[in-house]
């Protein structure tokens, strides 16, 4: 018997899934500037991510959709960007990407929007209903890969903007108000709130480790902080030392901690509904 894909709203619990999901997904295509975890983050974070959709198969999230606001120069209200959609490579072409544009489209036209638009792949976008739009455009991208599709047959005229998460290039900040920090981000929350999988280790009472391993044979450690302060004021040391064997025994203390580690998901995240 064929497993049936449910199709529901994100959860907090999805965070870190979407997020690998959604990078697997866009490994490989050339088109793509591998920052689709970020632009997803970005909205979240901005409470900007108006509708997010996970696919679920035998138990497992291997697909995702996102919606958000977008504005057009003729001021046209309640139009929105679908994207990022992701699917894992191996669910591809199994109709996971259908029952999650169908299912987001319904949501979609549920809180009374008048449109939608979005850039991506001609011969797969228009068996939807999206189509080329003339007068409706969006800086920077060729015609032939932007479609637009009217939910109450008034098509509006002019320039379309995409939230600003879409410029993210990386994990994003997050204000704090009234924290004495003046970066936007604090420590394990920028990274969960990004989609980053994120552990916290509370059996030790103090453990100020800085460490990185990269690719096995790299560790950089010492006093750091990747702050305007340590940039501009701050006397900071950064060892680098290459050096696979003491990588290796880095790497094999950081398991050693994982193991009592819990999963952190970081504060003041709210699942969508």
């Amino acid at each position: 018997m064929k497993a049936k894909i449910i199709i529901r709203s994100e959860t907090g619990d999805d965070i870190t899934t979407i997020s690998e999901v959604t990078a697997a997904a866009f490994k490989t295509l050339p088109i793509s500037n591998h920052t689709e975890q970020f632009i997803i983050a970005a909205l979240r974070v901005t409470k900007a991510l108006t509708i997010s959709l996970v696919a679920e198969l035998d138990g497992r999230v291997v697909g995702h959709i996102a919606f958000s606001p977008v504005t057009i120069s003729d001021g046209c209200p309640n139009w929105y960007g679908l994207g990022p959609v992701a699917v894992l490579p191996e669910y591809q072409r199994q109709g996971i990407g259908t029952a999650l544009m169908q299912d987001g489209l319904s949501r979609l036209k549920g809180l009374n929007a008048q449109g939608c638009c979005l850039v991506g792949h001609p011969e797969y976008y228009r068996r939807f209903g999206f189509r080329n739009i003339p007068g409706l455009l969006c800086e920077g991208v060729p015609q032939e890969v932007f479609f637009g599709m009217s939910f109450d047959g008034h098509t509006p005229q002019g320039v379309v903007e995409f939230h600003e998460g879409f410029k993210a290039s990386g994990p994003p900040e997050r204000e704090y108000s009234g924290s004495r920090l003046s970066i936007l981000a604090c420590g394990a929350d920028s990274l969960a709130h990004a989609g980053i999988p994120t552990k916290i280790d509370a059996k030790h009472a103090i453990a100020q480790n800085k460490v990185m391993v990269i690719d096995g044979e790299v560790v950089i450690t010492g006093s750091f902080n990747f702050t305007k302060a340590a940039k501009e004021s701050n006397a900071e040391n950064l060892p680098v030392i290459r050096d696979k064997g003491l990588a290796a025994r880095y790497a094999e203390n950081w398991k050693e901690h994982e193991k009592h580690a819990e999963v952190y998901v970081g504060k003041g995240q709210e699942p969508e509904r």
